[in-house]
């Protein structure tokens, strides 16, 4: 795999990740209604994400779809798992934390054997 496209998608994810992150941590004490809506944090919120949706045209300009959709939501499940560990304290049940090191497994085959 081309390193670019591997750098891409890692970025990318991690942007997705980030705009999660500041969705949840506004969403989650006011809830969803037009207050939130309308709050400046949803600016960034969508500034994020769509520097994130360029990162990703610019992979799937450049690579097959079903490989780079498999890496896409491996690297979002490692992503979003490990924030959700270490940094919003949540855990998850041991088969569920074995998903997640399959998850880290396929990341892996993709990028040394694609």
């Amino acid at each position: 795999m081309n390193l670019n496209l591997a750098l891409a998608v890692i970025s990318s994810q991690i942007l997705f990740t980030v705009s999660d992150v500041l969705a949840r941590s506004n969403l989650k004490d006011a809830g969803f209604s037009w207050a939130t809506v309308v709050a400046p944090w949803l600016i960034v919120y969508i500034a994020v994400r769509q520097i994130a949706v360029i990162g990703q045209l610019y992979v799937h300009a450049n690579a097959e779809l079903g490989k780079m959709a498999g890496l896409f939501a491996a690297t979002f499940i490692l992503l979003n798992n490990g924030i959700g560990y270490f940094y919003l304290n949540e855990t998850l049940t041991a088969p569920a934390y074995i998903g997640v090191s399959l998850a880290f497994l396929s990341f892996l085959l993709f990028v040394l054997y694609t």
